[in-house]
């Protein structure tokens, strides 16, 4: 018992060593009266992130699913302590919020080096802390999503 105890913790151990971790800095700006979402990430795991989706995610309705109304094109990889764009570059630009209200959230999806799919939501109220990311499958009997979903 001891033996697997002691070979768990050191598989896990390995597995948090090469883990990417990547977050969107957001910045409002503004065209004419709509919001318009801006976003930088950061990858500050020590980890490659590759195939990086950054989306505004808003409301379907009242009570209904969130999903992704605009996303970024697909960065190929993120390396660690990187930023993407760089910091003499414009950020990626999600859109226009044009709902008239102030919900959605900025999530950020990538795949880590052992092809397992993470997501990381970040909401935009203040009054919410950001969570920590999950995998979009945890078990191999769990139905992929489909590319469409990015």
């Amino acid at each position: 018992m001891a033996a697997w105890r002691s070979s768990l913790i050191a598989q896990r151990a390995a597995t948090r060593a090469h883990l990417p971790y990547v977050w969107p800095a957001i910045r409002y700006g503004s065209d004419g009266p709509d919001k318009v979402v801006y976003v930088r990430l950061h990858n500050d795991g020590p980890g490659l992130a590759q195939d990086v989706v950054a989306a505004r995610y808003e409301p379907a309705g009242p009570g209904g699913d969130w999903i992704p109304l605009e996303q970024s094109s697909v960065i190929r990889g993120i390396r660690n302590s990187e930023t993407f764009p760089p910091a003499d570059a414009e950020e990626l630009s999600l859109e226009a919020h044009l709902a008239g209200d102030d919900v959605f959230s900025v999530a950020v999806r990538w795949t880590d080096t052992a092809s397992q799919r993470w997501e990381l939501i970040v909401p935009q109220d203040p009054k919410q802390l950001t969570g920590k990311p999950r995998k979009l499958r945890h078990r191999f009997w769990q139905r992929w999503r489909p590319p469409a979903e990015w």
